[in-house]
C-alpha cells in the first residue's frame, strides 16, 4: 500500500515548485504572511489541491491549496483544516475557492 504524503512534504514539494508564500484566511479574503493586503479568494488561480487524511484521527484532515494571486502574481500555499472544526474565516475562503474550481471544470 502506497503511503500518502504528509502535509509538510506536500508543502515542501510545492515550495520547490515556486509556491513560496504562506496564505492565511482573514475576514474578507486571504493574506500572505508578512503582508497586510487582503485579497478576495476570487482573485486566485488554483494550481493544485492536495488533501491529507490522518491515519487514525479524523481531526487530522487537511487541505493544501497551491495558489497564484492574479492581482500580484504571488504564489503560495494555503493550508486549512478540513471538517466540522474548520474556523469560520477558513470555511468561507474554502467555499469561495471551491466556486473557482467549479468554474474551471
Amino acid at each position: 500500500m502506497e503511503r500518502m504524503e504528509t502535509v509538510s512534504t506536500i508543502v515542501d514539494r510545492l515550495t520547490a515548485r515556486g509556491f513560496t508564500a504562506t496564505f492565511r484566511a482573514k475576514e474578507n479574503g486571504l493574506t500572505a504572511d508578512g503582508s497586510s493586503r487582503i485579497v478576495a479568494p476570487e482573485k486566485f488561480r488554483i494550481d493544485e489541491i492536495a488533501r491529507y487524511e490522518g491515519d487514525t484521527d479524523p481531526g487530522d484532515e487537511t487541505i493544501v491549496f497551491a495558489l497564484e494571486c492574479t492581482e500580484t502574481g504571488e504564489r503560495g500555499t494555503y493550508v486549512v483544516p478540513y471538517g466540522p472544526a474548520i474556523p469560520p474565516h477558513d470555511a468561507e475562503a474554502v467555499r469561495r475557492l471551491s466556486e473557482i474550481g467549479k468554474r474551471r471544470t
